[in-house]
């Protein structure tokens, strides 16, 4: 019987002493049992399992203890507030209804990886460098300040709403989607690259870059076009060192709200910097392939500008590429895809193609398309591209570009003739079949559908000391000829004549008009070819460059836009009346050139004396656009036949530099003044028989001045000093 109570007793004991809860450190026991509210309900000294489960929240601020080794039997508190800097350990994995987090403390490591339920995170003056996070959908605000954390990764906190983030070490920041993001602070001296764009609700972001030793990248490209205009006073960019950068890519638009906020001159903004929208968004992808075989499976992969057009809920436009990959980035809807390719020459498989997305949450089509040719059709294109302008003694550079646009593989010549007596031949990339006087011929065989092929090509301009001379305003006249032409379905384009002004200096990046500055009005609808330069004119290699060309809808046909000939691998959009050649990637050194050649046409219903005008923004990296010249042209013919002369016009002095004065015997109606090229640059209206022209802010030069009197007309030639 005694036995039987001994064993007793000490299963009794064994149970008690099982449920009362360690601690490692007597003097957290101590702060424990006096902790207010009271925790020891039982007031025997001890807490029992029971009660620690019973605590909602947990604070302790000591600089003494050694461990708190015992808390972790507080399983089911959602408050924890811990300020102890003595501490080096720590385990929270028990705490698994934990909501608010506060910590400081001497712990490297800290491992929240395992608190799915925790909303709101503090760490505050401590000397953690290391945080574990996972996947924590209920995290709403981290603040962390004065912590020397050097990576955090908040991709799994998805919910997030307020980040505070102050570790001057912060080098890897990986924010990744925050659809609820709306306030956020980061402040440090080594980050590099931040991305926040997939922050789409983001109201307020101060960055603060300290002293930072380096450039710095910040993407702030979410899709929220109206994140400037609504939220700029709350967006700064503050600190950091003027010897480096810091570039922001920002949505297109967004430019001059964000450089009306008056940043540092060492702050660049930029829409062109990632080329897929910001945000969420969807993709469609795919290429052409061309059917020589009979079977589209083995088909292969389409040579040259492969142009396809997107029609649908929130994406209308046109994509080339010559790298033969097609993408647009659509919203959730349903599209239609057109490749543009000839259907009298080629069959399309599938001629359109339908592609729906339910969201917009990153989804990927792919959708290809077969070429399969359509009778005989040969048809080769030649283009002339002007590189280099001509000056007097100096190199002029020249691209001939010549391309099958029909189904049949070409084999033919190219001939190439210019004025032998005012330029020279100096070399080409290709070597030349003959060379004669004033004509090169070069011969090409085996030019597939689709395919293009160019020749650089170097002339010397003769000087205005040789014999004859070549001076500033002169027009040379050079043309190409691509073989074979019998048989050609469009022979008009198998010959190109380009006219050009010798000049006495050109801006490297330029746009022009090949068919020049004047017209012929019979030419009104047809195709105008424009060619744009452009050269890295900085010290260090351009990562991307973007063209863009905002066409005026009211004078061009934006459908007819094709793309000819560029020198780099790019990608063109069109969307409404932009078109954009993007060169990503481009890596251009220092002084390297390249360029854009398109043709479209004008619109039908223009009228003489109409002008058409092309002016293009160029984007090198992060750096403000440059914007070349206009383009300007004219549809009409400047001639001074059909007219009766008035001799009795006097025009002085001739030359000039300030003013011209007219005087005739009749009343002055009008008067035009032309350049060289027949352009009008200025229309004057005449009262009485002596007039003035204002010619001050003329390029040095000849132009013509046409004076129409009571009597007749007289056109003078003038020279401007």
């Amino acid at each position: 019987m005694k036995t039987t109570f001994l064993v007793l007793f000490l299963c009794v004991t064994s149970c008690i002493d099982a449920q009362t809860v360690i601690f490692a450190d007597p003097e957290l026991k101590d702060d424990i049992l006096f902790y207010q509210p009271e925790l020891d309900v039982n007031n025997d000294g001890e807490i029992q399992v029971d009660e620690a489960q019973s605590a909602t929240h947990l604070s302790l601020s000591a600089n003494y203890y050694s461990s708190v080794i015992g808390i972790e039997a507080f399983t089911h508190i959602t408050s924890l507030f811990l300020h102890v800097l003595s501490l080096t350990e720590l385990d929270l994995s028990s705490f698994q209804n934990i909501k608010d987090l506060n910590l400081r403390t001497s712990v490297a490591t800290i491992d929240v990886s395992m608190l799915p339920t925790l909303e709101n995170f503090t760490i505050f003056a401590s000397s953690t460098s290391n945080v574990i996070t996972g996947y924590m959908p209920n995290l709403k605000t981290i603040d962390f300040l004065q912590a020397p954390i050097v990576s955090l990764d908040l991709t799994g906190a998805e919910n997030l709403e307020t980040a505070f983030l102050d570790s001057y070490l912060f080098n890897d920041l990986q924010i990744g989607y925050k659809p609820h993001l709306k306030y956020l602070y980061v402040w440090s001296t080594s980050l590099t690259n931040l991305d926040l764009s997939q922050c789409t609700a983001l109201i307020g972001a101060e960055i603060n870059l300290g002293n930072a030793s380096h450039d710095v990248h910040v993407n702030l490209k979410n899709g929220d076009t109206d994140f400037a205009e609504d939220y700029m006073d709350f967006v700064y960019i503050t600190d950091g060192n003027p010897l480096y950068h810091c570039y922001i890519c920002i949505d297109e638009g967004e430019e001059v709200t964000f450089t009306e906020n008056s940043f540092a001159p060492w702050i660049f903004l930029s829409p062109y910097c990632t080329f897929e929208p910001g945000g969420s968004h969807n993709t469609i992808t795919g290429s052409l392939y061309l059917n020589e075989s009979g079977s589209c499976e083995d088909a292969t992969e389409l040579l040259g500008y492969s142009s396809i057009t997107i029609n649908g809920n929130s994406e209308v436009g046109t994509v080339f590429s010559n790298s033969n990959v097609y993408k647009f980035y659509p919203g959730a809807g349903t599209y239609t895809l057109t490749p543009q390719v000839n259907t009298s020459l080629f069959e399309v498989n599938p001629a359109t193609a339908s592609v729906s997305f339910l969201d917009n949450n990153d989804n990927t089509s792919t959708q290809n398309f077969c070429l399969t040719p359509i009778g005989t059709h040969p048809d080769v294109e030649i283009a002339l591209i002007p590189l280099q302008l001509p000056q007097p003694g100096f190199n002029a550079v020249y691209k001939i570009v010549y391309t099958n646009k029909g189904n049949q593989t070409l084999s033919g010549n190219i001939i190439f003739t210019y004025d032998d007596a005012l330029l020279d031949y100096v070399s080409a990339t290709s070597v030349e079949s003959s060379a004669n006087i004033g004509e090169i011929i070069w011969s090409y065989s085996d030019l597939q559908f689709y395919e293009s092929r160019e020749i650089l090509l170097t002339l010397n301009v003769n000087s205005p000391m040789e014999t004859p001379p070549v001076n500033i305003n002169d027009v040379l006249n050079l043309t190409a000829v691509a073989n074979p032409i019998d048989g050609d379905m469009t022979p008009g384009n198998n010959t190109f004549a380009l006219k050009q002004t010798v000049v006495g200096s050109y801006d490297p990046n330029d746009i022009t008009c090949l068919q020049g500055s004047l017209v012929n009005p019979d030419k009104i609808g047809d195709y105008l070819h424009y060619n744009i330069n452009f050269e890295n004119t900085g010290t260090a290699p351009a990562t991307f460059i973007v063209v863009k060309d905002i066409i005026d809808a009211a004078k061009y046909d934006i459908a007819s836009l094709q793309l000819i000939n560029v020198s780099h691998n790019m990608e063109a959009r069109v969307t409404g009346n932009k078109a954009e050649f993007i060169f990503n990637n481009i890596n251009l050194a220092a002084g390297g050139k390249g360029n854009v050649l398109f043709k479209i046409k004008t619109l039908g219903t223009l009228s003489v004396n109409s002008e058409v005008t092309q002016q293009a923004d160029i984007y090198f990296d992060y750096n403000w656009p440059v914007l070349t010249n206009e383009a300007n042209t004219v549809f009409g013919v400047l001639n001074t036949r059909d007219f009766v002369v008035d001799q009795s016009v006097k025009i002085y002095p001739n030359p000039a530099n300030a003013v011209i004065n007219i005087q005739t015997d009749s009343a002055i109606n009008s008067m035009q003044l032309y350049d060289i090229q027949g352009r009008l640059l200025q229309a004057i209206s005449g009262n009485g028989n002596k007039a003035i022209v204002d010619v001050s802010g003329r390029a040095k030069g000849l132009y013509f001045l046409k004076i129409t009197t009571e009597k007749g007309t007289k056109v003078e030639k003038v020279m401007v000093e």
